[in-house]
């Protein structure tokens, strides 16, 4: 087996690019395992001896997968989820998710294989950063960013007219679906998101290594490049806006579009990501083990 995919059930963008490597190399080559198969696993050994680290899983239909036998690894996990603690105190689910959490950790962080979506501070597979840290990041690759911020201080964003968001999920901004307008406050004291007004997210550009599925006729190629290196993740994509009013200025130029959010979970369904994203794995692939 070269390519092993690692993603929660119901993941259409891994289950798209399975089914193209097996449609192109055969069943040999490509193995397909949710997150339940790994937490239902008939057995664990992740052995540490003499520095070195080996892991050996039977899962339940008795595939062997073995940490020196994998090419590359495709890993679209985010959180497991212990099925066998449902009717335990939350307590000791959270543990026992906790504990399984870090059993990933340590088994995608000892592979000697390359693997896509890397396990880091940032989470198991998807980077989980701020909306505030995607866009200082992409500002530092040189692209152009949407304006962000944080404050209390509310009469002067009003004027200029940002409108007030709320997030959704507290201390995870990440793009702005995480957000939603609110009201500010009579007084002003509390703290609130301040964003441009937009037309939504109109353009995404998809990162696949050196291959970029680009929607603006090849601008902002060093910078896709440039952003690939600061976020250490071959796949991600770039979700770009425009400022309310914009669009019938600008029409497919550059100007104006502005970086509103990134995701290191594409979600893909057209035939030619799917292709590219494939044949990026089978590369990698390539002299391992």
């Amino acid at each position: 087996m070269k390519v092993l995919i690692l993603a929660h059930c119901g993941d259409e963008t891994a289950i798209r690019v399975y089914l193209k490597i097996k449609s192109e190399y055969g069943d040999e080559e490509v193995k397909l395992v949710s997150s339940e198969e790994l937490v239902f696993a008939q057995h664990w050994s992740h052995r540490i001896e003499s520095g070195e680290i080996s892991t050996d899983i039977q899962l339940a239909d008795n595939t062997i997968l073995k940490s020196d036998s994998i090419g590359v690894i495709f890993n679209r996990l985010t959180f497991p989820t212990m099925h066998h603690f449902n009717w335990s105190s939350e307590r000791t689910r959270n543990y026992a998710n906790m504990e399984m959490y870090a059993l990933w950790m340590s088994w995608l962080k000892s592979l000697s294989c390359p693997v896509v979506n890397k396990s880091s501070i940032f989470g198991i597979g998807i980077q989980r950063r701020s909306m505030a840290e995607w866009l200082f990041l992409s500002g530092k690759a040189g692209l152009p960013t949407d304006e962000f911020f944080f404050t209390s201080s509310s009469r002067y964003f009003q004027k200029n007219g940002s409108i007030p968001h709320v997030c959704l999920l507290p201390h995870n901004i990440e793009n702005r679906q995480d957000i939603k307008k609110n009201e500010p406050p009579a007084l002003g004291i509390q703290p609130l998101v301040y964003l441009n007004t937009t037309e939504g997210i109109i353009q995404t550009a998809l990162i696949v290594g050196e291959v970029v599925i680009n929607p603006f006729n090849g601008r902002f190629q060093e910078e896709f490049q440039q952003l690939r290196s600061l976020i250490g993740c071959d796949l991600f994509q770039v979700f770009f806006s425009m400022k309310k009013n914009d669009p019938e200025k600008c029409g497919k130029s550059t100007q104006n579009w502005y970086v509103s959010g990134i995701s290191t979970f594409p979600n893909c369904s057209d035939t030619k990501s799917i292709s590219l994203i494939a044949n990026h794995l089978v590369q990698k692939s390539r002299g391992y083990p």
